[in-house]
């Protein structure tokens, strides 16, 4: 197969085993997969079908647009979009059958009005805010039964579920964690008492999921878990994960760097003895971070290549100096089990999530899958 300067390699059957694992402890509840910003970069619809076939029927996803690439690229599942739909564009949630978050009063009623006018009942969730404080509704605030009340009454919803999120569940400390637990139990007994059907309850993340258990709920949703990367402080659990997207590139040119020159922008290394370089065809454009200029290595012929000098839009420099065999043309490894996103991450002061997620479309996916 023809390749471009750079590619990404998406291992399914490591998703597969990933999920595996995360179901395997939370074996009596359903999981809502998590494929939001495009499977977290690694691509939402091939990664939805490979969970699709392990039996997931419920997917998440952050917006419309996401969840009608979804549905239109597979038949047979339920979506819930987590977050903001604009009321100019109700008529595509009635047409697809998407399960919306509601987390307002004035945002349930413009969904009411419209499915109403429409003929239709649409599914929704409530969204409850423990702690988070992005959206959702305050358990702990006077009129909050009131509205639920009123939602639930309302003739063109069809209230199904309700969820929060845990903001620190992946931290040592379990204490919010608890008292978030503690809030939306209450949150969803309020519901119930209030006539509401819950078919889905859930709050726990991938952190979460991994190791503390919500007694009320009857679903999770694994995010980063899935993709091969454990949350948990000191990537506990991480030996039963498999990370699911590897990166490569292409070796343009090979040079000799004398002692006392330097390279790439602003002129951020100067070699200090002779040193053999390698040029590298990927960039900040394909979503490999600047930040890691001076910072981070590839690995050529199984052997870590450091990166020397700022990182370019379209190419990086490696140093190369005693690795023998590399010609112009070679793969080099830019991430992967070698150099994992959460190692980059940690080079970087952020999260593995926002490594995978900013591989750009540019970068071209191929899957890898034995079946």
């Amino acid at each position: 197969m023809e390749m471009t300067n750079s590619y990404c390699v998406v291992d399914l059957d490591a998703l597969r085993s990933n999920y595996r694992f995360v179901k395997g402890l939370n074996p009596d509840k359903e999981a809502i997969a998590i494929v939001k910003a495009d499977s977290y970069g690694h691509g939402a619809v091939r990664c939805a079908r490979a969970l699709y076939e392990e039996g997931v029927r419920y997917f998440a996803v952050a917006n419309l647009d996401e969840a009608e690439e979804l549905l239109d690229g597979l038949n047979g599942i339920t979506v819930l979009i987590l977050g903001y739909i604009d009321e100019n564009r109700f008529y595509e949630v009635v047409q697809y059958n998407i399960i919306c978050a509601v987390y307002s009063l004035e945002f349930a009623r413009l969904l009411n009005e419209y499915s109403m006018k429409a003929g239709k009942v649409t599914k929704v969730h409530i969204k409850v805010n423990t702690g988070m404080n992005r959206l959702g509704f305050d358990p702990l605030s006077p009129g909050f039964e009131d509205k639920i009340r009123e939602i639930v009454s309302m003739k063109g919803l069809s209230v199904e579920g309700i969820f929060s999120h845990y903001s620190t569940a992946d931290e040592e400390d379990l204490s919010y964690s608890q008292r978030q637990r503690s809030i939306f139990e209450g949150a969803v007994e309020t519901l119930k008492k209030a006539g509401a059907d819950l078919k889905l309850i859930h709050i726990s993340n991938s952190a979460a999921a991994m190791i503390f258990d919500c007694p009320v709920s009857n679903a999770f949703r694994p995010g980063l878990v899935l993709y091969g990367y454990s949350p948990l402080p000191g990537r506990k659990m991480q030996e039963h994960l498999k990370p699911v997207m590897s990166v490569y590139a292409h070796i343009a040119n090979i040079f000799e760097l004398r002692k006392g020159e330097s390279i790439s922008y602003g002129r951020r290394y100067t070699a200090d003895s002779d040193r053999r370089i390698a040029t590298v065809t990927i960039g900040y454009a394909d979503g490999y971070a600047r930040a890691l200029s001076n910072r981070a290595y590839v690995v050529a012929n199984g052997q870590k290549a450091p990166i020397r000098g700022s990182v370019c839009m379209d190419m990086i420099m490696c140093d190369i100096t005693g690795i023998d065999g590399l010609r112009v043309g070679d793969t080099v490894m830019v991430l992967g089990p070698e150099v994992d996103a959460a190692l980059l991450a940690s080079l970087t002061d952020t999260i593995p999530y926002e490594i995978t997620c900013d591989i750009t479309k540019r970068v071209k996916r191929v899957y890898k899958e034995d079946r």
